[in-house]
């Protein structure tokens, strides 16, 4: 049914005050001395700072996206081994081995301690410098605003403002009473780097570091300058990315940030930062969570910034040498460190994940051809900064490809790998975007998965390639628990289904998308473990285990194959075997709390409340794991993925699956709760509350036109004049028209 357009204001939140920006300050601190659970956090996006006390100091710990010690060093590394190779010893065993110990053989060999991940600390991202103040009294607290201004303030009534600032790749620290300069410091690892160049030219103390080439790839040169007068100083930061000569320009940034007036500066900084939190807002009757979904979301501000290079798996860095090397994980690791964006309304701050692997689709076409031998596209599970494209034009071993014997080859990565691409263009419908960065991208996987499913299928019609769990099990004798993945299962029906819906929006490769619809009959049904308590596992063949990642809650999400919607027999199984699933407290946190709020799981908010305030340390950032010793195994830095958990705090009060809007679906009655502009698939930004009892009347703003669809809270709904029933299912839908806002509100009150 099209209705006519009902232009109305925005309601009015019952709490105002509260909703309409976030808490200040965001983070306070009694101590400085705490290491990673003390850091005060600043950054714009693309220059980041820690601020800890050391000693007698004050030091502020720099690292900037784009700095990377890139060298890739491939010479011990044996031949890319084809997934043929794999199946062949698997079945058959090598030199007289037996399967299991033949594959054992080749793991060892293909992973040893001189390859070229395990020999060196790099490639990985690196601080860039360490700016150091001494204190002339004790620290008495520290606060960050929600404009990133971070505030020391010392016992003697003195005071320290510190900010990266929001439109310029400068530090600037300001002390109501002029002492002692800060002095900048390099980084010093004489064994890895070579020392850095320094020198003072007039007021200006400066460095310059020039990371060593790789074979393939030159190196990073970046330079730092500090200046400063009467209690205000800069630090200002250029790469040779930036500048040909980084030296000279970081000069000069430094020297034009301080002749700024301090208040002019401080001004359009913090208005960067208005803009930023007007996006969204939420309140709360649990202050825990409102906390936990503003301050993921202002380290994500802080430390992502669209036409950046992206963050790896630590920021700000606090050492030049990250577990993992910092890098991008894809089994799961970097494409949760966005997922709070699309909800949120920052569904922009994308950019820089999604150019990283479109610009890596080239070498992922070279990767299917080469590995798996199909054409398409495949992504392995570990992707790092600055990798050449094309690896015809690399003279390093292995055309400078590193891949993992075992958790490269999990099937369902190369779809997640890509999704944000598509939920990008779902949650800020673009056809421009669609078009040139998402669709080629995801067409050629698709094609890589269509490909694949034809060359392994059974007796039973349905395709079962070779793959591994995501971190469990590896290669097993005879493949037997390497098949039907249901990871993968998910993931590749997320891909093929995402193919075929933005082939038909742009009305091209209409062969394909038959092909691509026709693949999905070829997926097998999800493995169980059956018998007294029925469970879905992860592979066929096992029996429920300790999960390092929730595999089979990835079915609800991030795979979105099974909803709110979905027939009650899938649901309940899925909901069973998630309540009772066993996970290691790794990888799990964010990715369960979603899927338990998208089926609106009882535990749904308790469980998120629980497990994410066992992880907040007292700087508001959140470990890996639970913050309590017996599993503080995992304290190697802030972690970026972690900024994920404003994703599961949103999906407590919306959710939009499928297209299909959904309002405090997991939200627990007798709590008030109020949202401004939520994003939704379809472009829409929707707004809400309830008093606990009863929800008010929801306002969607359409930003780009088209069909909504809302289950509704309510029996019946009125859309200005008009009532909307909805179907069996609770469901409206109701044309739109991109800039116009619709109110719908429960009939029948007065």
């Amino acid at each position: 049914m099209t209705l006519s357009v009902h232009t109305v204001a925005l309601f009015a939140l019952t709490c105002t005050a509260s909703a309409a920006a976030p808490p200040d300050p965001l983070i306070q601190l009694d101590s400085l001395r705490g290491g990673l659970d003390t850091h005060l956090i600043i950054g714009n996006g693309d220059l980041m700072a820690f601020i800890e006390q050391d000693g007698g100091d004050l030091v502020i710990g720099t690292s900037k996206n784009d700095v990377w010690d890139i060298r890739l060093e491939t010479d011990q590394d044996l031949p890319l081994v084809p997934i043929k190779e794999i199946v062949d010893v698997a079945h058959n065993g090598k030199d007289g081995l037996s399967p299991g110990k033949a594959l054992q053989e080749l793991v060892a060999a293909n992973a040893h301690q001189q390859d070229s991940y395990h020999r060196n600390p790099y490639p990985c991202p690196r601080m860039t410098a360490r700016w150091r103040l001494p204190l002339s009294e004790e620290i008495l607290d520290a606060t960050i605003a929600p404009d990133g201004l971070a505030t020391i303030r010392l016992a003697g009534g003195g005071r320290i403002r510190c900010f990266v600032h929001a439109n310029q790749n400068v530090v600037i620290l300001e002390q109501d009473t002029p002492g002692a300069a800060p002095t900048l410091e390099a980084i010093l690892e004489p064994e890895i780097i070579p020392a850095a160049e320094t020198g003072r030219e007039e007021d200006c103390h400066w460095l310059v570091q020039k990371l060593p080439d790789d074979l393939d790839v030159p190196g990073i040169t970046f330079a730092a300058a500090a200046v400063g007068k009467e209690g205000r100083y800069v630090l200002a930061q250029v790469t040779n990315l930036e500048s040909d000569t980084p030296r000279k320009a970081a000069i000069d940034k430094a020297r034009q940030a301080l002749a700024i007036d301090a208040a002019e500066s401080l001004q359009q900084h913090q208005a960067w930062w208005r803009d930023y939190w007007s996006r969204s807002a939420i309140s709360l009757d649990d202050k825990d969570l409102e906390m936990l979904w503003y301050r993921q979301l202002y380290f994500m501000g802080a430390t992502i910034r669209a036409g950046k290079a992206s963050p790896g798996l630590f920021a700000p860095l606090t050492n030049n040498q990250p577990a993992w090397h910092g890098d991008y994980h894809t089994n799961y690791n970097i494409q949760q460190t966005y997922w709070s964006a699309l909800a949120a309304n920052h569904a922009d701050m994308l950019e820089p994940y999604n150019r990283l692997i479109a610009q890596y689709l080239p070498r992922a076409q070279w990767l299917a051809r080469k590995i798996y031998g199909v054409p398409g596209a495949f992504y392995p599970h570990v992707i790092m900064y600055r990798e050449p494209a094309d690896p015809e034009t690399c003279k390093a071993v292995n055309n400078r490809q590193y891949l993992h014997i075992e958790w490269a080859y999990t099937l369902g990565v190369t779809s997640f790998t890509v999704q944000n691409l598509w939920w990008r263009y779902q949650y800020q419908p673009d056809r421009g975007y669609l078009e040139r960065v998402a669709y080629p991208v995801i067409a050629e996987t698709a094609r890589f998965y269509e490909s694949l499913l034809q060359q392994y299928r059974d007796e039973d019609g349905k395709s079962r390639p070779p793959t591994v769990s995501p971190e469990h099990w590896g290669w097993t004798s005879n493949l037997r628990k390497n098949r039907n993945c249901t990871f993968d299962t998910a993931l590749i029906a997320f891909n093929l289904k995402a193919a075929t819906e933005a082939a038909a929006i742009l009305g091209r490769d209409a062969a394909d998308s038959a092909k691509w619809i026709k693949a999905l009959d070829l997926l097998p049904d999800y493995p169980r473990h059956t018998g007294d308590d029925t469970r879905i596992v992860d592979v066929e063949n096992a029996a429920p285990i300790q999960y390092n990642i929730p595999i089979p809650s990835t079915v609800v999400f991030p795979g979105d194959q099974l909803t709110h919607f979905s027939p009650s027999a899938d649901k309940d199984i899925f909901t069973h075997t998630i309540a009772v699933m066993d996970s290691n407290g790794n990888n799990d946190m964010v990715i369960n709390s979603i899927a338990r709020a998208r089926l609106s799981m009882p535990d749904a908010y308790e469980y998120l409340r629980r497990e994410s305030l066992a992880r907040l340390r007292p700087n508001g950032t959140l470990t890996l794991n639970r913050n309590e010793p017996q599993y503080r195994f995992n304290t190697f830095g802030h972690y970026t993925e972690m900024y994920g958990a404003a994703a599961a705090v949103s999906e407590l009060l919306m959710q939009s699956v499928g297209g299909i809007i959904r309002v405090f679906p997991a939200w627990p009655q007798g709590k008030p709760a109020a949202f401004t502009q939520l994003r939704a698939i379809g472009g829409f930004l929707v707004t809400a509350q309830t008093d606990g009892t009863t929800i008010g009347p929801i306002t969607i703003q359409s930003t780009a036109g088209g069909p909504c669809a809302i289950q509704l809270p309510w029996p019946k709904a009125n859309l200005g004049t008009e009532t909307l029933p909805p179907d069996a299912q609770g469901i409206v839908h109701f044309e739109t028209q991109a800039g116009e806002e619709y109110v719908l509100s429960e009939a029948g009150l007065k």
